[in-house]
């Protein structure tokens, strides 16, 4: 019953967050049980076990790992706690966080290496992992975290249209409520204390789902923050600079994403791209 509850996301007894509660339980079970695995603990391990296996680029649709988390999260929140999450993981460097809205189209490198991306007003979030698939599949492994349909099947779609040489590369999909479980516990075990996430979640859920407004308001104030605090990636990247394919997938969105054209469109109707130039190794 916890675990049902947990994966509902409900509020347990006395406003203490279900996940707290639970996640001695399962940790227990992941570590001594050989027979019995609920199925929460089963996607908790098989998450666990692909991260840690997994070797390209994380790509984080942002606002569907808060809805995971029953938007208790502001994005400035988010993009914090999941910038903090990937570098004790050793994934940092190797993950993009992408953002609906933002004043312009926009890429920020930040001290630990993750790459923050926005749409922009005249795209989406989606859009621009779509475009991010297309400019990298065939050069390095993806995983795409979110639990949009929708994008998921545009992102599958894109990895068809991508040359021959891209079948020695994956792209893998895992939902976001998956990311928020592992975010959550490591948050608690690791580098954020409980009383913190326990106080976090004392309070019903601030709403159920966002207006357009304050989504948009809310990645301008974390634009704002990253405009003071983080480095904007340059297009082109000067000479000499550092070539990972992170740093190289903001320098070419910073520059308009050139090289980039669409093939054909989706039986949905979705830009299905192709991009012309090779990438660095």
């Amino acid at each position: 019953r916890l675990l049902t509850c947990m994966y509902c996301r409900r509020s347990a007894p006395h406003g203490t967050p279900m996940l707290l509660l639970v996640m001695p339980m399962m940790l227990q079970l992941v570590t001594q049980t050989q027979t019995f695995h609920p199925p929460a603990v089963k996607r908790f391990e098989a998450t666990r076990r692909l991260l840690d296996a997994h070797a390209g680029l994380l790509f984080v649709d942002g606002n569907n790992v808060r809805a995971a988390t029953g938007f208790r999260y502001t994005a400035s929140e988010m993009n914090a706690c999941l910038d903090a999450w990937a570098e004790r993981s050793r994934l940092a460097e190797r993950t993009i966080l992408y953002w609906d809205h933002g004043p312009q189209e926009a890429s920020f490198q930040l001290a630990s290496g993750s790459a923050v991306l926005f749409s922009g007003n005249d795209q989406t979030a989606d859009d621009v992992i779509v475009k991010s698939c297309g400019f990298l599949v065939g050069a390095a492994d993806l995983c795409v975290v979110t639990s949009d349909q929708a994008l998921r099947s545009r992102c599958r779609t894109q990895r068809i249209e991508a040359p021959p040489s891209a079948a020695t590369t994956s792209l893998e999909m895992l939902h976001g409520i998956y990311l928020s479980w592992l975010l959550e516990s490591d948050e608690q075990l690791v580098w954020r204390g409980s009383a913190e996430l326990i106080d976090r979640y004392s309070s019903p859920h601030r709403c159920r789902t966002e207006t357009t407004s304050q989504r948009a308001q809310q990645a301008q104030e974390l634009f704002e923050e990253l405009a003071r605090l983080a480095a904007p990636v340059a297009a082109p990247l000067p000479s000499g600079s550092p070539t990972s394919l992170s740093a190289q997938l903001g320098s070419w969105y910073q520059g308009g994403c050139d090289g980039l054209g669409v093939s054909r469109a989706s039986r949905r109707g979705n830009p299905v791209y192709s991009y012309q130039h090779t990438l660095a190794s």
